[in-house]
């Protein structure tokens, strides 16, 4: 009996023993599976803009994508672009420095990826040949270029090498490229504005619009668009018509002064024949302006 009972303990806890051990394998297996699982995830985002890059500095690469981890729990997420640059330093201590430096610039509308890794050293032909191949710009530290056909190769490959002597330039110069990668912000300006006074219509169907310059010179060519109580009913990029002063042709009504404005058929919103016009619609000249996004 006595043996029996030890031979069904001994059995009860090597079952007991091989459940844990399948229980630690499979856990094994899962985390390595979710692991490659983010993996494929990085290089197949990586891969769909072209720039699958191989970072030997894990630490790095995991600073550098803070955004990764952010990015695949939300499906939803919008992908930020991804902006590659090569970076070369003249020592094995400045590594270290440019890597923490890096990640003072702000990722969250641009992942910064550098190419390889910082390497120490002149900027040689394998480093254009690498800029050239991931449309890069290379950014130096302490370092220049290796004399020769390295200096005439990065010319004719229209390679952008950046070089710095001071580390804050550096990372102020990466911001501003990085920031430059992104879509520009589009704003307008207001050049001039004019109130309708009073509509005319002429025999040919042309409608005129008596208007009063408020303020600024009102430009022909500068594009326009038409306010009804803060409301736009009318716009054309390509400007009036015809403008007139006193039965004159001009291309420009200063301030102050009162003249004929003729808009232009424009599809896009409606035919000027259909739109009516009424005295105190504002009409306002302007300009779009262009400006890189902030990080």
């Amino acid at each position: 009996k006595i043996a029996a009972a030890n031979f069904k303990w001994r059995h009860a806890h090597e079952l007991l023993q091989a459940d844990k051990e399948m229980t630690l394998r499979a856990a094994a297996v899962a985390k390595e599976q979710d692991e490659q699982r983010a993996v494929n995830r990085t290089h197949r985002r990586r891969r769909n803009t072209g720039q699958l890059m191989l970072s030997k500095n894990a630490a790095l690469d995991k600073m550098l994508n803070k955004n990764v981890e952010k990015c695949d729990s939300d499906e939803e997420s919008q992908e930020v672009p991804t902006v590659p640059i090569i970076a070369k330093v003249s020592s094995e201590g400045e590594i270290d420095a440019l890597k923490l430096a890096l990640t003072t610039i702000p990722q969250d509308k641009v992942h910064l990826e550098i190419v390889g890794e910082i390497s120490v050293g002149d900027v040689g032909r394998h480093d254009i040949d690498i800029a050239q191949t991931f449309e890069a710009p290379i950014f130096t530290w302490n370092v220049g270029v290796t004399a020769g056909d390295a200096r005439e190769l990065a010319r004719r490959a229209q390679v952008d090498i950046r070089r710095h002597s001071i580390i804050y330039s550096l990372i102020n110069d990466v911001e501003a490229h990085a920031a430059n990668c992104l879509p520009k912000v589009l704003s307008t300006e207001v050049t001039s504005w004019a109130e309708v006074l009073q509509i005319f219509e002429l025999s040919d169907g042309t409608t005129i619009l008596g208007s009063r310059i408020h303020d600024g010179n009102f430009l022909k060519s500068e594009a326009v668009r038409v306010l009804r109580d803060g409301v736009q009913i009318y716009a054309e990029p390509r400007g009036v018509h015809s403008l007139r002063h006193f039965k004159k042709d001009v291309t420009e009504i200063a301030k102050g002064h009162e003249c004929g404005i003729a808009l232009r058929e424009h599809k896009g919103n409606e035919h000027t024949s259909v739109l009516k016009f009424q005295p105190g619609d504002r009409i306002e000249t302007f300009k779009v302006i262009e400006s890189v996004p902030e990080l």
